[in-house]
């Protein structure tokens, strides 16, 4: 994104009157376009809290078992797995300065997990 900018710049330095409304509409668009995709990306990671989060409380947490773990961390090893394909995913075509955990709105995953 850095570079078209720069190109601007360069060209309106050596056009005086060059019309930069399509340098502007590209720049528009993409970050327009950044904004959807981390819209969907986060989108499905709520998705994915609220099913797990669904999975949660069908667990029967007074298990007398209390040796046996299983039933109830599946779902959060599940939902950290799911977590790291996703990082991964994004962390190889994404910026390293875009791929930042804090980005994440922690007030939607709270709401995310109430409203479950």
């Amino acid at each position: 994104m850095a570079v078209i900018p720069l190109i601007k710049s360069g060209l309106m330095k050596m056009c005086v009157d060059l019309d930069t409304s399509a340098f502007n509409a590209v720049i528009k668009d993409y970050a327009d376009h950044q904004k959807e995709l981390f819209g969907k990306l986060t989108s499905i990671m709520q998705e994915r809290v609220a099913a797990h989060v669904g999975k949660m409380l069908l667990i029967n947490w007074d298990n007398p078992d209390a040796n046996d773990y299983t039933e109830q961390s599946a779902p959060m090893q599940l939902l950290v797995k799911e977590t790291q394909v996703l990082y991964k995913v994004i962390s190889k075509v994404l910026p390293g300065e875009q791929v930042k955990v804090s980005q994440i709105s922690r007030p939607s995953w709270r709401q995310s997990l109430r409203s479950t």
